[in-house]
């Protein structure tokens, strides 16, 4: 009986690994596409011509180019996704900042920074 019963635990302990493993890979995947900013907040910090076909890139190679309309620029560098953050490192300007993911599912995405004392959130779409 104390054999089956530890055999019983090994299958549930290696089922729920491979579940919980599965779903989090399934997590890291969601966020590599093409996501579009859709709005942000505080307003005062961006411009009109940034929900107007600005977007980020984010490859499975842990790469992105983000496109800024605005400038009319697109600029890239790398990220990597732990956890709840995304440690982004752009080429063009080589110091890593750290963004709170606070949605990800499939159609949207929403980060938040702080920088200085102010918070911004920016909300993307697919």
């Amino acid at each position: 009986m104390y054999k089956s019963t530890i055999n019983v635990l090994r299958y549930i302990i290696i089922i729920l690994i491979f579940s919980c493993s599965k779903t989090n890979a399934n997590n890291d995947s969601q966020i590599v596409g093409k996501w579009m900013e859709f709005s942000a907040t505080p307003a005062s910090n961006y411009s009109a011509c940034d929900f107007q076909g600005s977007y980020i890139d984010l490859k499975s190679d842990n790469s992105y180019s983000e496109y800024s309309k605005c400038s009319n620029k697109i600029t890239g560098g790398t990220y990597s996704k732990v956890g709840n953050t995304i440690v982004v490192t752009s080429s063009a300007f080589p110091i890593p900042v750290t963004l709170n993911i606070i949605t990800l599912t499939s159609t949207d995405l929403i980060l938040e920074d702080t920088f200085m004392g102010s918070t911004d959130r920016v909300t993307y779409k697919r």
